[in-house]
């Protein structure tokens, strides 16, 4: 059976207080029409990774579709890592994304769609993206990370290196060392 997470607290998304909570960061791993992206073993060793540092509070944003089978691999990790990260089971309406989005210091995702919008709200955004489409979707808030192939002919070696610069950048963006 599939862990059921913690529901998300609503003071979570208290900014009135900033120095005094996490940041926010909204991981969306998900997307359609990107097959460079990191394979998901490699996604939850990056929620892993960032959910770790206590400067940190992680959002993952889900939908119908990928819901169920995305709790189940949330299992393979550990409690003390689950117990750090929160999971918004959206509806699949787009407004609940951007109200959720806009309580957020960063976004993590390989979709354009969601990355659209955070650079809409002017929330700093990291895309992990193939090369060959930065330069179709060129924001002023957004950060980018090469993937350099497709998720299945990635090594071991590119995800950790991918994983690495893309932590970098959520230090850089949220003024945070790394722990």
């Amino acid at each position: 059976m599939p862990c059921c997470p913690p529901p998300i607290e609503k003071s979570l998304f208290d900014k009135s207080h900033t120095s005094h909570r996490p940041k926010l960061i909204l991981i969306n791993p998900f997307n359609v029409n990107n097959p460079h992206t990191l394979p998901l073993v490699y996604w939850l060793e990056l929620i892993a990774r960032i959910s770790q540092n206590s400067a940190y509070k992680v959002v993952i944003a889900t939908y119908p579709a990928v819901a169920e089978s995305f709790a189940r691999a949330l299992d393979s990790l550990p409690n003390n890592v689950r117990e750090r990260i929160a999971v918004f089971h959206n509806d699949a309406n787009l407004l609940n994304l951007v109200a959720l989005l806009e309580k957020m210091d960063c976004l993590i995702s390989p979709s354009t769609g969601t990355i659209h919008i955070a650079n809409v709200l002017k929330i700093p955004a990291i895309g992990l993206y193939a090369d060959y489409d930065r330069g179709r979707w060129g924001h002023e808030n957004i950060r980018y990370v090469c993937v350099p192939d497709r998720a299945q002919n990635l090594t071991q070696v590119q995800c950790q290196g991918i994983i690495a610069n893309t932590i970098s950048l959520v230090d850089s963006i949220c003024q945070v060392e790394s722990k």
